[in-house]
């Protein structure tokens, strides 16, 4: 018993420091939890890898599904079959915004290629992102081969240092006005629960293997970080990196009060939907498109 507790301990020890001589640790709490979970053994199994496949896995899967082959069965699918039958039949769709909250950001990459086997070129989406769960290497693949699909593109998300303070479970201090307990079970934000635990990376062989501190597109640490996620190590992210560079008015990292369509001032994960400032942003893209 005791040397499992020692195996178990030097797990987690060498999984934290590797991370922090990489630079890719999520503070040392957080990180501490991570690889905690990562060396936790359900029936021989790893417990991020249990909860890959009991929820997120099986969450992306979903949004994968909706665009099966038949579009009596597959609800994307059924869309855009519909749309495609519309426009052959004389519709011209003055334009179509794709908004998508998290994994929702997963089914908007999966709509953007299915769409394109299906409508004319001419077809294309304004796409706006609220926090993204969205790796890198889904969205650095779908953008470079699909970036003609994609008309405009804004993308809202937190900083990372309100990203650090928006506890997964329970409620923020700066919402709660006290310390919420539940923040030691996890202290920061469901993306970097995501990114730090249940994420795994496509090996060159098509199969895939757990990652921690998995990029996603959500999280501004990726985003500014250059030296640690550099083109030679992380390609994809700085595919990625660029193409968002590239366009003006690409991303609003909230708190942001100055320009109209890209205000925000959500501090939680799960309120990008309902915050008042964001929402202002939604409807004057609505109204006016992404400029």
């Amino acid at each position: 018993t005791w040397f499992k507790i020692a195996l178990f301990v030097k797990d987690v020890l060498v999984g934290v420091l590797r991370r922090y001589a990489a630079g890719r640790d999520h503070g040392l709490y957080a990180t501490v939890v991570e690889e905690l979970t990562r060396a936790f053994r359900i029936g021989g199994s790893p417990a991020n890898e249990w909860a890959k496949a009991l929820e997120w896995n099986r969450m992306k899967q979903d949004t994968l599904d909706a665009f099966g082959g038949d579009p009596q069965a597959h609800a994307g699918t059924a869309l855009i079959s519909r749309l495609a039958a519309a426009i052959s039949g004389g519709m011209q769709p003055l334009r179509i915004t794709l908004v998508g909250h998290s994994t929702g950001a997963v089914y908007i990459a999966h709509w953007i290629r299915a769409a394109a086997k299906v409508l004319p070129p001419a077809v294309r989406f304004d796409v706006v992102f609220l926090a993204p769960a969205l790796s890198y290497e889904l969205f650095t693949e779908v953008i470079g081969q699909h970036a003609d699909r994609i008309s405009g593109f804004r993308m809202f998300a937190m900083s990372d240092a309100l990203e650090r303070e928006d506890q997964v479970w329970g409620e923020d201090p700066s919402l709660a006005g006290q310390q919420d307990l539940r923040r030691y079970v996890y202290p920061s934000s469901l993306l970097y629960l995501v990114s730090g635990v249940l994420e795994s990376k496509t090996m060159p062989d098509g199969s895939r293997r757990d990652e921690p501190d998995m990029p996603l597109v959500g999280m501004e640490r990726y985003f500014t970080m250059e030296d640690i996620y550099s083109a030679a190590a992380f390609p994809e992210v700085h595919a990625g990196r660029q193409w968002l560079k590239s366009h003006a008015n690409a991303v609003a990292w909230s708190v942001t009060d100055s320009v109209d369509g890209m205000r925000t001032a959500c501090i939680d994960h799960g309120n990008f939907d309902d915050e008042a400032l964001t929402r202002g942003s939604l409807r004057h893209i609505a109204i006016h498109g992404l400029t």
